[in-house]
């Protein structure tokens, strides 16, 4: 059910090929590469971020200085699968909806 989107920008996961519902995006910069999940951070996730020794920047991006520091955030990952699946979401005027949204404007 995971499909990768390669854009001009950046490259991304999405869940059942739709466009709405990426799990991360990937921005290869290369002096300051970084990743960004569907799920605003939230002060537990902020917590997990540190705690696998990693960076949050601007815009609640992480900062991977090497693509294998990926895996550090696999509990992210997970989560942002979760919330993809979740179908509630994804409806006109629920939570998860308004957020992405504001997120991509």
């Amino acid at each position: 059910d995971l499909q990768p989107r390669d854009t001009e920008s950046y490259y991304s996961i999405v869940y059942q090929g739709k466009s709405n519902r990426w799990l991360f995006r990937f921005w290869g910069d290369k002096r300051r590469p970084t990743v960004k999940f569907i799920e605003p951070i939230t002060p537990d996730l902020k917590a997990e971020i540190e705690r696998a020794g990693l960076e949050l920047g601007r815009g609640d991006q992480i900062v991977l200085d090497k693509p294998e520091n990926l895996y550090r955030l696999a509990g992210l990952l997970r989560q942002a699968l979760e919330f993809c699946k979740n179908e509630e979401n994804f409806k006109r005027g629920s939570r998860g909806l308004e957020a992405q949204t504001q997120e991509d404007q």
